[in-house]
């Protein structure tokens, strides 16, 4: 068998990363997304995979009010929406611990060169809570070769 020649194909690794998330950071995350991941810089795109969100109950459940659910986007607050989304009610104000999954939205998304990947939640900050939320996102860098 003769060989004719092969096409080189890009290799693509999943990494994992956990992050925490303060109370205090909970506290402000409608205002100040927290970032998960950074920005892979120029020519690459990050690849959202899926997320786990394990709230560790403090002492003082949270009061959500007008907060919205958890979700990933690019960049900041105003960036596009890359994952499912986790309601806080049932959640963070709970008086026991919790765990979550979001997942890939099903929507096709346009993936944002040199953007992180960051946890927001619209609507509102949320207050008096003291738990604390350990975060683990799955994802992909990938060169746009651009």
């Amino acid at each position: 068998m003769k060989k004719i020649g092969y096409i080189a194909e890009e290799r693509i690794f999943g990494y994992h990363k956990e992050v925490e998330i303060s109370s205090a950071e909970l506290l402000a995350l409608y205002t100040t997304p927290k970032t998960l991941v950074a920005a892979p810089g120029a020519g690459k795109v990050l690849e959202f995979i899926s997320l786990l969100l394990a709230y560790d109950y403090g002492t003082i459940v949270y009061t959500i009010g007008a907060a919205g659910a958890f979700r990933v986007k690019y960049t900041d607050a105003s960036g596009a929406t890359v994952s499912t989304t986790a309601p806080q009610a049932g959640m963070t104000d709970q008086a026991t611990d919790q765990v979550r999954l979001l997942d890939k939205t099903a929507a096709t998304v346009t993936p944002v060169v040199n953007a992180a990947l960051v946890l927001h939640f619209p609507g509102a900050d949320v207050t008096d809570g003291n738990g604390t939320i350990h975060v683990k996102i799955a994802y992909r860098v990938r060169s746009t070769g651009l």
